[in-house]
Order: C-alpha cells, then sequence, then structure tokens
C-alpha cells in the first residue's frame, strides 16, 4: 500500500546496507561510520547494536537459517555475528585495503572482493580456501551462484567474469550493458555478410593450390599403386624363391639319401659278392675233399675186394689143407689184413659221407649266397636308377633357384625405383598439401564464422519469438490464477452443496424416523421409570430393615446398661463380668453391622438419584422428539432451499469454470504454438 510502518533514526551518518534476514523477521541497518543495528522487522524496536567494525560497512549478507549476520567494511576485515546473543562469531582481515562485498552462499561458504583486486573463498570460520586474481581494476561486487560451482565478480571498469569455484579458472564473461533484440540481429546480419564474402574470397584462394596438391596427390597415389604391385611382385619373387629354395633343400635331402642308400646298397653288394665268392670257394675246396676222399674210398675198396678175393683163396686152401700151418697162417694173415682193410674202407666210406654231405651244405650255402649278391645287385640298379633321378632332379631345383634369385633382384629393383619416386612425390605433394593449409584454415575460419553467425542470427531472430511467447506465457498465468480461483469457487460450491445434500438427507431420514423415535423413547422412559420404581421398593426395604435393626440395638443398649450396672454391684462375679463382657463385645459388632447398612442404604439413594436424573433425561428427550413433529417438516423444507441454492451455484460456478477454461486452453495452445514456432526457429546444436 505504501504506508509508511516506521522510521528509523538511530544511524549518525550515511545508511550504506539494509538487508532482511531471510524469514523476515529481522532487519540489518549499517553506515559509513561503522555503525551496524539490527531492528525488529516487524515492530521497528531495537533488537542489537553490533560494535565492532571502524569504517564504512560495504555489505551485509545473512546466513540461509537466519542465525548469523555476515559483515564488511572499508577496515579490510569480516566479521559474523551471532543473533541468539548478538556477539561476534569470527573476525578476519579479508582485503588489506579494504573490503568491498561479502556474501554467504547456500551450503554456508564466503566469497569476498575488495580494493587488493582479488576475490577470496572462505569457510564459514574464516579460513581461506582460494584467490582468484588477474581483475584490472578493484572488484566491486562478487556473489557465488545457487549451487557454489561458480563466482561471478564485477570490477570497477564494469567487466562481469564468471570463475570456477573449485579451481579458479575463468569460464567466460558477461555483458554489463546487453543490446537489444534487433541491434543484436542486425549486428548478426552484418557480420554473416562478411562472414560469406571472407569464406568466398578464402575459397578462391584456395582452389587453384588444391588442384595442384589434388593433382600431386593422382600421381602420388599412381606411383603408390605401382610400387604397390612391384611390392607384391616382390613378395611373389621371395615366396616363390623361398618356395623353390625349400624344393631344392627337400630334393637334396632325397638326393643325399638316394647317394647314401647307392652307397650302402654297393657296398652291400660288395660284401655280398665278397660273400659268395668265399662261399663258393668253399664249396670247391669241400669238393675237391669230397672227390679225394671219394676216390681213396675207391682205391680202398679194390684193395679190399683183391684182399677179399686172397681170403677167400685162403679159406680154400685151408679147407684143402686143414692141417698145413703155413695155409693157416696164411689164413690168419689175409683175414687180418681184410680185416683192417675193411675198417679202413668204413672209414673212408664214413669219412667220403661226411665230405659229400660237408660239400652239399657248403653247394646250398653258395646257392643261397650267390642268390643274395644277385638280389643286392639288382637292388644296387634300383639305388643307381634313383640316385641318377634325384640327381638330374637337383639340379634343375639349383637352375631353378637361380632364376628365382634372378627374378627377386628385378623386381626389387623395380620396387627401389618405385620407392624413390613415391619419396620424392610425397615430398612434392607434401609441400603443395602445406601450401593449402593456410588458406584452408581462412576457409573453415570462415565457414564457421559463417556457422556461428547464422547460428546467432537464428538464435536472436528465434528470440524474438520466445520473447513474445514469455508475454503469452505471462498472460496465461494470469489466466491460471484466475481459473484457479474459479475452481476453487466451484470447489466451495460443491462443498456447500454435499453439505446441503447431506443436510437434506439427513432431516428427511429423522422424520422418516420419527415415529420409531417417538416410540423407543416412550419404551425408553418407562424402562427408565420401572427401574426408578425398582429403585424405590428396594430402598423402602432397606430402611424397614433398618428400623428393626435400630429397635433390636436400643434393647442390646438397654441390656448392656443393665447388666453394667450388675456388674458394678457384683464386681467379683465372674460370670457376669464375661456376660457383661459378651455384650459389649455383641453391641459392637452391631453397631458396625447397622453402619455398614446405612452405606449400603445411601448407595442406594445415590442410585435413585441416578435413576430420577436418567428419568428426567428421558422425559426431556422424549419432549424433544414429540416436539419434532412440528420442527421436522419446516426443517425439511428449509434443507430444500439451501439445496436448490447450492445447486444453483454449482451450476454457474461450473458454467464459469466451463467457459474459462476454453480462454486457458486457446491460451495455452497458443503458447505451446509459440514454443514451436520458437524450437523450430531456434539454430540446433
Amino acid at each position: 500500500s505504501g504506508e509508511v510502518l516506521y522510521q528509523i533514526k538511530k544511524h549518525s551518518e550515511w545508511v550504506t546496507q539494509v538487508s532482511f534476514s531471510p524469514d523476515g523477521i529481522l532487519l540489518a541497518t549499517a553506515d559509513r561510520n561503522g555503525g551496524l543495528h539490527v531492528w525488529e522487522a516487524g515492530t521497528g524496536n531495537p533488537f542489537y547494536t553490533l560494535l565492532g567494525h571502524k569504517a564504512e560497512i560495504t555489505d551485509l549478507s545473512w546466513r540461509t537459517d537466519g542465525n548469523v549476520l555476515l559483515s564488511s567494511s572499508e577496515d579490510g576485515g569480516i566479521r559474523t555475528w551471532e543473533m541468539i546473543n548478538g556477539k561476534s562469531v569470527k573476525t578476519w582481515t579479508a582485503h588489506s585495503e579494504g573490503t568491498l562485498s561479502a556474501h554467504f552462499d547456500e551450503k554456508g561458504k564466503i566469497v569476498s572482493s575488495g580494493r587488493d583486486k582479488t576475490v577470496k573463498l572462505w569457510d564459514e570460520n574464516g579460513k581461506g580456501i582460494r584467490t582468484i586474481s588477474g581483475f584490472k581494476d578493484i572488484v566491486m561486487e562478487t556473489r557465488l551462484s545457487h549451487d557454489g560451482t561458480k563466482v561471478i565478480s564485477g570490477d570497477w571498469n564494469g567487466e562481469i567474469k564468471v570463475w570456477n569455484a573449485s579451481d579458479g579458472e575463468l569460464i567466460g564473461s558477461l555483458s554489463g550493458n546487453p543490446q537489444t533484440i534487433q541491434a543484436r540481429i542486425l549486428q548478426a546480419q552484418a557480420s554473416l555478410e562478411k562472414a560469406r564474402k571472407d569464406y568466398e574470397y578464402a575459397k578462391q584462394k584456395l582452389a587453384p593450390l588444391v588442384k595442384a596438391a589434388n593433382e600431386a596427390k593422382i600421381l602420388l597415389n599412381q606411383e603408390m599403386s605401382a610400387r604397390k604391385i612391384y611390392e607384391g611382385k616382390v613378395l611373389d619373387s621371395e615366396n616363390a624363391l623361398k618356395k623353390k629354395r625349400s624344393e631344392l633343400e627337400t630334393v637334396k635331402k632325397t638326393y643325399l639319401a638316394n647317394k647314401v642308400k647307392n652307397d650302402s646298397a654297393l657296398s652291400e653288394s660288395q660284401a655280398k659278392k665278397k660273400l659268395w665268392e668265399q662261399a663258393n670257394a668253399d664249396q670247391n675246396s669241400k669238393l675237391n675233399i669230397y672227390h679225394e676222399l671219394q676216390a681213396h674210398f675207391t682205391s680202398l675198396k679194390k684193395q679190399m675186394d683183391d684182399l677179399g678175393k686172397a681170403l677167400e683163396s685162403a679159406k680154400q686152401s685151408k679147407t684143402q689143407s686143414p692141417d698145413d700151418q703155413e695155409v693157416s697162417k696164411a689164413l690168419v694173415a689175409a683175414k687180418k689184413s681184410f680185416e683192417g682193410k675193411r675198417k679202413e674202407y668204413e672209414d673212408a666210406e664214413h669219412r667220403s659221407k661226411e665230405a659229400k654231405s660237408i660239400h652239399e651244405k657248403a653247394m646250398q650255402q653258395m646257392v643261397v649266397s650267390k642268390k643274395i649278391f644277385d638280389s643286392s645287385i639288382e637292388t644296387l640298379d634300383e639305388s643307381s636308377k634313383l640316385l641318377a633321378h634325384s640327381q638330374t632332379t637337383h639340379n634343375e631345383r639349383i637352375k631353378q633357384v637361380k632364376e628365382a634369385e634372378k627374378q627377386l633382384k628385378i623386381n626389387a629393383s623395380y620396387r627401389d625405383q618405385s620407392k624413390a619416386k613415391v619419396t620424392a612425390l610425397q615430398a612434392t605433394w607434401s609441400k603443395k598439401q602445406t601450401a593449402t593449409q593456410g588458406p584452408a584454415k581462412e576457409v573453415e575460419s570462415s565457414k564457421d564464422r559463417i556457422s556461428r553467425n547464422e547460428a546467432d542470427l537464428t538464435f536472436w531472430q528465434a528470440q524474438i519469438i520466445n520473447l513474445q511467447r514469455h508475454h503469452e506465457i505471462a498472460k496465461l498465468e494470469d489466466l491460471r490464477i484466475e481459473f484457479e480461483s474459479l475452481e476453487d469457487s466451484l470447489e466451495e460450491a460443491l462443498s456447500i452443496q454435499n453439505e446441503a445434500s447431506y443436510n437434506l438427507e439427513k432431516t428427511s431420514e429423522a422424520l422418516r424416523s420419527l415415529p420409531e423415535r417417538i416410540t423407543k423413547a416412550q419404551q425408553f422412559l418407562n424402562s427408565k421409570k420401572s427401574l426408578l420404581s425398582q429403585k424405590q421398593r428396594e430402598s423402602d426395604t432397606l430402611q424397614m430393615r433398618k428400623t428393626d435393626k435400630n429397635d433390636f440395638l436400643s434393647q442390646v443398649e438397654t441390656l448392656a446398661k443393665k447388666m453394667s450396672s450388675q456388674t458394678q454391684l457384683e464386681s467379683q462375679n465372674k460370670t457376669l463380668n464375661q456376660v457383661d463382657s459378651k455384650i459389649k463385645e455383641a453391641l459392637s459388632l452391631l453397631k458396625t453391622d447397622l453402619s455398614g447398612f446405612t452405606k449400603e442404604q445411601q448407595a442406594k439413594s445415590q442410585e435413585i438419584i441416578i435413576a430420577q436424573t436418567e428419568v428426567k433425561k428421558a422425559e426431556h428427550s422424549l419432549a424433544s422428539t414429540l416436539s419434532q413433529r412440528e420442527s421436522t417438516p419446516k426443517e425439511l423444507s428449509e434443507r430444500k432451499a439451501e439445496l436448490d441454492r447450492a445447486n444453483n451455484q454449482v451450476a454457474s460456478s461450473r458454467k464459469a469454470v466451463d467457459e474459462f477454461r476454453g480462454l486457458l486452453n486457446e491460451q495455452e495452445s497458443k503458447t505451446q504454438n509459440l514454443l514451436k514456432d520458437y524450437l523450430a526457429a531456434s539454430p540446433k546444436r
């Protein structure tokens, strides 16, 4: 309303700072003399006077909980003040030449700036975290971003810079006096036009250089293709040579193996021949021995035949002259000679057979040796043929290896020549390519500038739509507030309708149930009256019993008095003393019984009072229920009227909401379409 609530006149100098606490309960004010006061915001009454600063107070900041106040001063110091007791918590010198700005962030960290051209970060206890330098002039204001990750500062020259709070690195700058959107569009159009001209000029400058580099590249690629072919041929030649050498090595191994086999076969054949010759000589020797033994045997056979004839002649002579001693002696001598020769003959025959057997065995051995020798000759012939074939193959492979080595040298020579050409062409192409780099960078730079300027132009053109969109969003918000008010009215009308409907139903139900409730009330009253009568009868009975007990107690008391008087007269009579004691004891018991009975009677009286109260309540309830026979129909009519009024109000409110919803939907559609237009017009990132 603009009404003045109160005026504060305690400051003796210019007031330099005013700051409300986050909860709005306290107000802090400061002046050019270092005066600092805290007030109750609602009343303007003094709360604290905070003494400590010696020069102008330049800034005030509250911690988010409102319990601590931060102040900075031209004396260079920063102070924190506790609002529970008004005492200074921490004091430290932040900027020796004067502190111009100091603020809490949401997490309690502190950022400050001053005349020493620095910005500093502190924890809430005044411990330094980081110092950011590099300002050209004194830093007038500084703040931490909402999340504490960035420091924003502005210096005397009007430069606004954003720094990374974690490492103190500069992120960027902000314009202190931004241009209008239309001015930015004109600037972007001019920059775009210049960038396009620069781009065309750079392209014309680059084109012949690119052509020359491309031509050099074509020649280089052609020669590199040729070199690749030669390298392939060299590789093929190397593989072919490797293969031929491998084949030569294999053939050589075969040749050497066949030579070893041939030499072995030759040596084997010579050894077998020698064995055959030895076996043949042995056979001939054995044959000669056999022939000699056979001749000796034949000679002995003839001698034995002659001796046999002589023996027969001697036997005949003996027969003719049995008594002739000379004949007998001649017979004995003939027999002895014949037996001796026979033994020699038999020995010669045995030795001849043995010699024949030995000869036959030698003959067999000679035949076997001959066969073995003949076999070795065949083996030698085959080995010689294989050796000759492998020799021929080996010589052919040597020739092929030499031819492959020759071809490899030829291909390697072509490859090396091609390599030299490639090196020269690469140098030429690299030189021409290097010549394109500067102009190419100019083209890319111009192209990038075109893209950036087009994006800038598109961005600012889109901002015109966006600005219009925000105007419509503001209208939409106003409509939403009004719509919410209409909805609240409808909700209130529905609530009144529900309540009226409920009241009508309740009254209708009360009217329907009235006869039954009257009957129940009458029955309830009757039951309470019956209970009261019962209680009264019980009380009367107790009263009669109490009267009987009182009469009996009076009789016992009279007896007790008489017994007491008699006992005094006959004090020595033990029997009377005992009876007197018993009567007194009985009297005490009777009094106790009467006292308990009295309490019972009092309780019964209380029950009667309660029963009477219940009867009165029942009578009142019945009277109230009976009275509803006249009041309830009137109330029902009133409830119906209330429901009709509520229904009319709901219908009216719903109509207003429905009509206004159309306006709201139309406005929402308008803002959505503007958003689509804005997004479509915005540069694509």
